[in-house]
């Protein structure tokens, strides 16, 4: 349900509710916390604080009608797209930065298991006196779903920088610490990433070894596969827009942190920290793919093997029928075709009969298996 709350914060104290009717204090600021808000609503609500910098830029584009077909979509874009536009106005004096909390969702309660990573997407407006944080509910970058995924807890940012809060803070330092924390979330989730590809590379590790489990090998190693892809396009994900929260990784970010001067080294070490930690995660994805390489691998060539088995008792069934019945009905058809041969002594001319038919099948057992023994004849 979108909201908006407006807080006064001051130096040692938690935020309490903003009165409309006072001021706001010179040792503190006013802080604005928007969840799902679109800046429709956001512009009507603040326009009436005559916030400096703020109301004047926000109604040059009061609404923007983007038409993503996806309300999540339009109201980030709204916002980017008023928040940037306030930036450009001669004399502004805000600062702009869009964040992200970013989440790492196991689907247990689908067979098989689900990976999928998702982003509660977090932007910060800092004006001279007051700090404007707009959340919206977390989505699957991927596939685009919900998954009943909250937004950033309010709480969470309200812990990273109480504690820490001092007369003289800038609301770009306070918004400093909101993303310390979102950093830190960032190295935890690309822990969480690295563990869950560790995990698939024990099961593959079970599975070569030959340990008994429920399902059949070839079919949890295909769902191992599919997890392992989806944890591949997780890091992808989690890598490629962590990096856009250092100065090199874009320009927004360089400009927004420029003002922190040396306060800003405490975010970029998280961020190259959580970047650390991909790569080490992104080392542990290309040896599981390898491991599951060869496993499939493996259990391909098992499969070729056991035909060419099965393929060789065959062709052995064939070698044995043809040596043992094409030698003796040879001879037979030959009897058969002289019945003036001993008619007066059918005993005698039965067991010749019977003799060599047998010497027959032995000619032929010689000439079959004598002449190429396979490893599948032996």
């Amino acid at each position: 349900m979108p909201t908006i709350e407006m807080a006064t914060c001051r130096p040692g104290q938690i935020p309490v509710d903003f009165d409309p009717q006072a001021a706001i204090p010179e040792d503190g600021f006013l802080w604005i916390d928007a969840c799902d808000s679109s800046i429709g609503s956001l512009a009507s609500e603040l326009t009436p604080l005559k916030l400096e910098g703020f109301a004047a830029g926000m109604l040059i584009h009061p609404v923007f009608h983007l038409s993503l077909d996806d309300p999540h979509l339009d109201r980030v874009a709204e916002f980017d797209a008023a928040a940037t536009s306030l930036l450009r106005t001669p004399g502004s004096r805000v600062a702009y930065l869009a964040a992200f909390e970013p989440r790492l969702l196991l689907l247990v309660n689908q067979r098989p298991v689900q990976v999928r990573y998702a982003q509660a997407r977090v932007d910060f407006l800092t004006g001279p006196n007051w700090l404007l944080t707009r959340r919206e509910t977390a989505i699957d970058l991927r596939f685009g779903d919900r998954f009943d995924e909250a937004a950033t807890e309010r709480g969470d940012l309200i812990e990273s920088f109480v504690h820490d809060y001092s007369s003289g803070n800038s609301t770009l330092q306070i918004a400093a610490r909101m993303l310390a924390w979102l950093l830190d979330r960032c190295v935890t989730v690309a822990f969480e990433i690295a563990d869950e590809i560790d995990a698939r590379m024990m099961d593959l590790h079970r599975q070569a070894t030959g340990e008994p489990g429920e399902l059949d090998p070839q079919v949890r190693r295909q769902q191992l596969a599919d997890q392992l892809i989806d944890l591949r396009w997780a890091l992808g994900l989690h890598e490629r827009h962590t990096r856009r929260l250092t100065p090199t990784g874009h320009a927004d970010t360089k400009r927004w942190l420029a003002p922190l001067g040396a306060a800003s080294g405490p975010l970029i070490a998280r961020a190259a920290e959580a970047l650390d930690e991909c790569e080490v995660a992104q080392r542990s994805l290309a040896g599981a793919m390898d491991f599951l390489l060869i496993a499939q691998n493996a259990a391909a060539l098992e499969a070729q093997l056991s035909i060419t088995r099965e393929t060789g008792r065959l062709q052995s069934l064939v070698a044995a029928l043809t040596a043992y019945l094409a030698g003796p009905a040879l001879v037979a058809t030959v009897f058969a075709a002289l019945p003036d041969w001993w008619p007066a002594h059918q005993t005698r001319r039965f067991i010749v009969l019977v003799l060599l038919m047998i010497g027959a099948a032995i000619i032929g057992h010689l000439v079959v298996f004598g002449r190429a023994r396979g490893p599948f004849n032996k």
